[in-house]
């Protein structure tokens, strides 16, 4: 019987629980696009585990997960990361079978932002299963269309924020591809859009975008692009909007793992929040910098 820990944080009360009781668990989740994520999970810890056909028989339930789900983006990233297990069972005609099937559900996709996030996850795909020219070529035509959409809040725009978010992880899939030159054609690309910024606070942004896409890119400037960021940060008078840009730039420190930075950064935000009155915005950013802090 395959058993795997689980508990508290992994605390010494964590008791083993059988393989076949966790996929059971999962598929008793109404919602199909996370119990698609679930099984296929389960079904790569049965494989590393050396379960080939508990495995198989998991990414079964998987694959009539993956049917039930409605929403065109959803339904191929749940192919995509279908594909992507079926190519660590070393089944190449799976895999591509369920590349095929993700295409299809994104020819359905409307809004550009959600096609190039979804030509992200069939780069990473083919990449899997060792179609490194394929995944570049995906990768290319998501930069092209994501440097195609314009900025702004209206329909077939993104914000900054989101357009910005895109260009940091197609900067990290070139990378995984050791496509370094065109990983700095991405970091260029988003600092062209600081023209686009009036606002310190959307400079600050901007260039914490920047400072994450040269992390993942494995690129050169990292530190530069952090300074600016803070520099434009503590340019922000209004307490509320400099706390949060404060609490901005801890979470992306956070996730490119500056984790010293990023304690330093909430000791910042908390200092702008201490310069507000008492109200239900005070206690907003509070409650944001103890969730960060966690």
């Amino acid at each position: 019987m395959l058993l795997v820990a689980v508990g508290c944080g992994g605390q010494d009360d964590s008791k083993p629980v059988p393989l076949s009781q966790l996929v059971a668990q999962a598929q008793k989740e109404p919602d199909p696009r996370l119990r698609a994520t679930e099984l296929i999970r389960l079904a790569d810890q049965q494989r590393r585990l050396g379960d080939l056909s508990g495995a198989g028989k998991t990414l079964l339930l998987a694959r009539k997960a993956c049917q039930q789900i409605e929403d065109p983006q959803a339904q191929a990233g749940a192919w995509f990361f279908l594909a992507r297990a079926y190519a660590r069972m070393n089944d190449p005609t799976q895999a591509k079978f369920f590349l095929q099937q993700g295409r299809r559900a994104m020819e359905r996709i409307q809004q550009p932002g959600d096609r190039v996030a979804t030509l992200l996850k069939l780069a990473r795909a083919q990449a899997e299963l060792k179609q490194d020219g394929q995944a570049l070529a995906t990768l290319r035509q998501a930069e092209q269309q994501a440097k195609d959409i314009p900025l702004g809040n209206g329909t077939d725009e993104l914000p900054l924020l989101e357009k910005g978010s895109l260009l940091v992880q197609l900067a990290a899939a070139y990378s995984r591809l050791g496509r370094k030159d065109e990983a700095q054609r991405v970091v260029e690309a988003l600092l062209a859009l600081e023209a686009t910024c009036k606002t310190p606070r959307q400079r600050s942004r901007l260039w914490t975008l920047v400072a994450q896409a040269r992390h993942q890119g494995r690129l050169d400037g990292v530190d530069e692009a952090w300074r600016k960021a803070q520099q434009y940060a503590a340019q922000i008078e209004e307490p509320l909007s400099r706390g949060h840009a404060w609490v901005d730039l801890a979470e992306a420190a956070a996730s490119v793992s500056r984790s010293a930075e990023a304690a330093r950064l909430l000791g910042q935000a908390q200092k702008a929040a201490d310069q507000m009155r008492p109200g239900s915005l005070k206690n907003e950013l509070q409650e944001r910098i103890a969730r960060a802090r966690r």
